[in-house]
């Protein structure tokens, strides 16, 4: 923000949240009736967690894709972009209030 002197961070927090939202929308899925509402990767029955713990364990995103092949590398990406998205916006948040 420093960078930009004229922008609030409420509207640099908003804007990351909203672009957080729509890089989720656009991968994941959540659905009482299909795998207990866990959220899943849209178009799989892949639930998100699995790629965080796939990628935790040290194998790679490329990796995973072929492991789960229902999930496309596209909604990969975008769900990681939505967390480092998400944690971004906590830590400025934390920043702000301390």
């Amino acid at each position: 923000l420093d960078y930009f002197p004229s922008v609030k961070v409420e509207q640099a927090l908003a804007a990351i949240e909203a672009r957080a939202k729509e890089r989720a929308e656009t991968a994941v899925h959540s659905d009482r009736r299909r795998v207990s509402g866990t959220p899943v990767f849209k178009g799989s029955r892949v639930p998100i967690k699995t790629l965080f713990d796939y990628l935790a364990a040290g194998h790679s995103l490329d990796s995973f894709i072929y492991q789960f092949p229902t999930t496309q590398k596209e909604k990969a990406i975008a769900a990681l972009e939505a967390a480092r998205e998400y944690i971004e916006k906590v830590a400025y948040e934390e920043g702000l209030a301390g």
